[in-house]
């Protein structure tokens, strides 16, 4: 009952119908309305569609009115009242929207407003005061109309309350007036004739959705404003009026402005992390690096059968521990934007020879072939980024090892086009391992996901090692396919486009014959060397100090246990070499090898550096502080000869 008074009580008709355009509702205004102009008398369950209602035209046009708000949509429509001879035409708003019940729409909720009086004043602006037009194209907004000497006219209720002020306090104002306080976006002070109003008075141009600060001098407050104008100009082109309408955007700026500090904290926290991951690769990676180069060395000893086995074991395990640890440090650094490629000139020929003969041992001790086929019009040299390059292929072939149980495996590479200088190459990895299921197909490509979960049971892994075979060729601008038939096998393909070298056969030659040489020729130094081990990690500095007396017996080594002990002893000593730790206390590598340079005034020593840190820019950070190369640990006896042959003159 209280609900139906209220209804009566608005002088607004409200009805509401069901789909079968019968009325289950009306109020006391809709009946009388209905009455005063149709003469009939309305109740429940009467139909809304009585042609005597409306003019000839009209019942088809509510139909299809209603039929939208059954179909979901809101209506909205104004309409005028048949004509009588003692009463003018009235106006009326109508509002038809759906009616839901349990998410089912049951009929059409309608509402009928007399917007006579509003009909008529817009006529009676339009006809009368056409300067007015603007103020009514914008009556949702401030608006403030200005006259030309940019004092303020009229102002609507709306301009008072975005801006502080009264109408009484802003008529009469001009632009140049002390309480008008603008800012841009930024925080900056507008300069006045940035101001909107005298933007437009000098352009004579619209002004369009500029957002700017307004320091509300009522309540010294920053309110941010979307504001737009446009000058009215008499037939000489002079300004009569200009009208300046704006909208209030606070609450879209202050998401703008936490977007911003959450984009900030979430760039710190990515900072936070790749320092986190660099500080635990290290903590990490030391310990294991002298696991892994104390069993090389104890492995070159004279061990019976069952000791050899148990310490090839123990490098296996620290090598999977090592590619796990450095599986997580790609990931996160390829997430964060933080890994680059770096393409340099490669053999692929002696790339793709050196990725088979990881695996060669693995692949004979399950009896499966593993081969090789290179198209004869793939270029031999072309510009990659070698390392990233042969960290997929490994990637594809070690899955396809772990999958496959008997048959082949075969690593092909054609060459799709190769014109001016560029090349398309395809890499493919066929196995006959267990194939992969077709609705698991798109998900082993997710980081940490494998095809099902008996998957890391059996064949174990980080779910990793595709994911970021996939990241990698994103940035080679390629992606990683797959064709596989589960119980038949895979063929995981991808193609990427390389710069190509050009090279003579006879230079082709040349270069394989050098390196044949270089690879037999041993370490041999007639002279004895002056050494400085630089290592604050006593089993990483016992591990150097082993390999070096082994390969260089007449070695002489020093040691130092920070920065500052290692100038300490090239102020007193003189060295033909220096291994520099780069994370150390005191004084850490970058520290200690910039100040031994700033020391040195004629014999420049060669500088190498050792870190177990894989972070992005580490390697040319070295470099760019003096030092002259750069090993990563574990510290290995081949990579170690390499270095020396390169920077020690026998």
């Amino acid at each position: 009952m209280i609900n139906q008074a209220l209804i009566n009580s608005t002088v607004d008709l409200m009805w509401s119908i069901n789909k079968e355009y019968k009325l289950i509702a009306l109020n006391d205004a809709f009946k009388n309305c209905m009455k005063f102009y149709s003469g009939l008398d309305f109740n429940i369950a009467d139909s809304i569609l009585i042609k005597g209602l409306f003019e000839e035209n009209h019942p088809s046009e509510w139909k299809k009115w209603y039929d939208k708000a059954f179909q979901g949509d809101n209506v909205r429509e104004e309409i005028t009242s048949p004509k009588t001879d003692s009463h003018e035409t009235q106006w009326f708003e109508i509002s038809i929207h759906p009616m839901v019940e349990n998410d089912v729409i049951i009929g059409a909720a309608c509402f009928g407003k007399n917007i006579t009086a509003q009909k008529r004043a817009i006529d009676s602006l339009a006809e009368n005061e056409k300067r007015y037009r603007g103020i009514l194209n914008n009556l949702e907004a401030g608006v403030v109309i200005h006259n030309a000497d940019t004092s303020i006219q009229i102002s609507n209720a709306k301009a008072s309350e975005l801006l502080g002020l009264c109408e009484d306090q802003m008529r009469g104002k001009l632009a140049i007036d002390p309480q008008w306080k603008f800012i841009y976006e930024d925080g900056s002070p507008l300069p006045f004739e940035k101001y909107p109003v005298n933007d437009i008075r000098t352009t004579k141009k619209p002004f369009k959705n500029s957002i700017i600060g307004v320091n509300r001098p009522e309540t010294n407050d920053i309110i941010w404003l979307s504001v737009n104008g446009f000058p009215r100009l008499d037939e000489d082109n002079q300004v009569i009026e200009i009208i300046v309408t704006f909208i209030d955007v606070s609450k879209r700026k202050e998401m703008e402005t936490d977007l911003v500090k959450a984009k900030l904290q979430a760039e710190l926290a990515s900072q936070a992390k790749s320092e986190f991951l660099a500080n635990m690769s290290h903590e990490i990676r030391t310990p294991l690096n002298g696991i892994i180069g104390f069993t090389q060395l104890l492995i070159k000893t004279d061990l019976d059968k069952n000791q050899s086995e148990y310490m090839s074991t123990v490098k296996e395990s620290a090598n999977s521990l090592m590619e796990i640890i450095n599986d997580i440090l790609d990931f996160s650094k390829i997430e964060a934007g933080k890994l680059d490629l770096n393409a340099e000139e490669v053999n692929i020929i002696k790339l793709t020879h050196q990725v088979i003969e990881l695996f060669k041992h693995q692949a004979q001790q399950k009896n499966i072939t593993l081969d090789l086929s290179i198209d004869p019009d793939v270029p031999v040299f072309i510009f990659v980024d070698a390392i990233r390059l042969k960290q997929i292929l490994v990637n594809l072939i070690s899955n396809a090892l772990k999958f496959t149980s008997f048959g082949q495996i075969h690593l092909d590479i054609h060459c799709i086009s190769n014109s001016k200088g560029t090349a398309m190459l395809q890499f493919s990895v066929k196995d006959t391992g267990v194939g992969i299921k077709d609705f698991n197909q798109e998900k082993i490509f997710q980081s940490f996901v494998q095809e099902d979960s008996t998957t890391t049971r059996k064949f174990g892994g980080t779910g990793l090692g595709l994911a970021i075979s996939n990241k990698l060729l994103g940035l080679m601008n390629s992606r990683l396919q797959l064709i596989s038939k589960f119980g038949e096998g895979s063929n995981f393909y991808f193609e990427i486009e390389v710069q190509t070298a050009d090279k003579t056969k006879e230079e082709i030659l040349t270069l394989a014959k050098d390196h044949a040489i270089s690879n037999q020729n041993s370490v041999n130094f007639s002279e004895p060397l002056n050494i400085l081990i630089v290592e604050d990690n006593a089993i990483n500095m016992f591990l150097a100090n082993t390999i070096i007396q082994r390969m260089i017996p007449n070695a002489t080594i020093h040691k130092a246990s920070d920065g500052e002990e290692a100038i300490e002893q090239f102020k007193n000593n003189e060295y033909d070499l220096i291994l520099m730790d780069v994370q150390m206390p005191k004084k850490n590598g970058y520290e200690a090898a910039d100040e031994i340079r700033k020391l040195e005034t004629t014999k420049r020593t060669p500088i190498i550096a050792l870190t177990a840190g894989i972070m992005l820019g580490e390697k040319e950070k070295c470099l760019q502080v003096g030092m002259d190369d750069y090993l990563p640990k574990p510290i290995m006896q081949n990579d170690l000869e390499i270095v020396l042959k390169k920077w020690i003159k026998s």
